[in-house]
């Protein structure tokens, strides 16, 4: 990939700057303390990205310690973890900057807090438990004989010697030049740097700019993820052989894909009322997560998409116009419109749902609808077939096409709309 064309896309083998400081500011192109520091290269290159945060006086501070909260936060965005679950450590409050971060390592299944039921957020994190939390997140096999080569072998516990053989084993971590591996030694933030960024598979690009990526002609391939973070990008005749994240620093603002081919799945967790729009290209699954407000895709194309609103989209009204092979509804209070010229080959209201409200324009076609959860439906297109299991409370409003014959399982009706039970059809 050339540099020049891609001079705001930036790449680096973790999904994440280093925000290890909530008073950190932008480094610039070199920190002014990291020159012959034995991670020089790798500090210098996240900042030659855009990806690392420092401090206001350009300082990186390579050899400070950082707290369980700031490395917990450095691994969720590296391996984009952005699920939740309930947090009900007695010293994580609602109110604290890194709760969304516990609570997404709760729900990843990666930290369990200490035994008195505290997670201790603020305290430095040591070596042995970053290399317990890298193993856990890829499920490394312990290898305790790994860990027999440092000189302080017998000063490693027997609950994380395990780990660390393991992620020593994979090349994540490494001892000190005296041989000894320091298990209780707080992690620095250079060491958790080049730790995360040897311990991430998957490449990770990300746009950051406003402005339009990819060749005006022909093809270009991002091997790996990619992440857009910039309101009004676009992005063009581009296949990505990973994931493609419009992550919520997009706000309720605009992304533009033109003929973009997404191998692995479409996370949309930002955009708002003008929004998503996707002309032509190629998409596997459409996972929207964006909680709260509108949301508008716009996909004119004619292979369609598979699209699945997720538990995080809840209370979110999402406006659909386009050609889409499915739609599936996984949560509750969703407003769904369909408007303009759009064809919906399945949707689906999952039995998980709840006050759901559907609204199709005169020129939507679904042709299968089923409704498993009380849905409101009001059409004034065509729905050529409806089944499920909803209660009789919900309401379904339906147009039939001028060719199509009622069946005796369809109570009859005169020509134009009319609202009848979910359950009578």
């Amino acid at each position: 990939m050339k540099r020049n064309r891609w001079n705001v896309l930036v790449c680096v083998f973790v999904a994440v700057g280093l925000v290890l400081s909530p008073l950190g500011s932008g480094l610039p192109l070199e920190a002014n303390d990291v020159s012959s520091h034995w991670a020089e290269e790798v500090i210098n290159e996240w900042s030659y990205r855009g990806l690392s945060s420092g401090y206001p006086d350009g300082s990186f501070r390579p050899d400070q310690t950082i707290t369980r909260a700031e490395f917990i936060t450095l691994v969720n965005k590296a391996f984009h973890f952005t699920d939740r679950a309930p947090v009900a450590f007695s010293d994580v409050a609602e109110s604290d900057w890194f709760f969304n971060e516990i609570a997404a390592a709760v729900a990843a299944g990666y930290v369990s807090g200490y035994p008195d039921g505290t997670m201790r957020p603020n305290h430095p994190i040591s070596r042995q438990e970053a290399a317990i939390l890298l193993g856990e997140i890829r499920d490394l096999e312990d290898s305790p004989e790994s860990a027999a080569v440092f000189a302080d072998q017998d000063e490693i516990p027997d609950w994380s010697i395990g780990r660390i053989g393991a992620v020593v084993k994979a090349g994540f971590m490494s001892g000190y030049p005296d041989g000894r591996f320091l298990p209780v030694r707080s992690i620095t933030r250079a060491e958790a740097l080049v730790a995360m960024d040897a311990a991430v598979e998957t490449r990770m690009w990300f746009i950051r700019e406003p402005e339009t990526f990819g060749p005006g002609e022909g093809m270009d391939v991002f091997d790996g993820n990619v992440v857009i973070l910039a309101d009004g990008a676009s992005l063009q005749n581009t296949t990505i052989t990973g994931d493609l994240i419009i992550d919520e620093a997009v706000g309720e603002g605009d992304v533009t894909l033109i003929n973009v081919t997404v191998q692995g799945d479409t996370f949309i967790n930002g955009g708002g009322a003008d929004s998503i729009h996707i002309h032509g290209g190629d998409y596997r699954n459409i996972i929207i997560q964006k909680a709260g407000g509108r949301l508008r895709i716009v996909m004119i194309h004619d292979r369609g998409a598979s699209v699945i609103v997720a538990e995080k989209a809840r209370d979110t009204e999402i406006i659909f116009e386009g050609v889409f092979d499915s739609v599936k509804v996984n949560t509750g209070y969703v407003q769904l419109t369909f408007q303009g010229e759009t064809m919906v080959n399945d949707l689906e209201i999952a039995e998980q749902s709840e006050e759901v409200v559907v609204t199709t324009s005169k020129d939507t076609v679904v042709v299968r609808m089923t409704v498993n959860a009380t849905t409101d439906v009001t059409n004034e297109g065509r729905i050529i077939s409806a089944e499920g299991e909803a209660s009789s409370d919900s309401t379904y409003l339906i147009n039939l096409p001028e060719n199509m014959q009622e069946t005796p399982t369809r109570p009859r009706r005169d020509s134009g709309s009319s609202t009848v039970s979910v359950s009578a059809i």
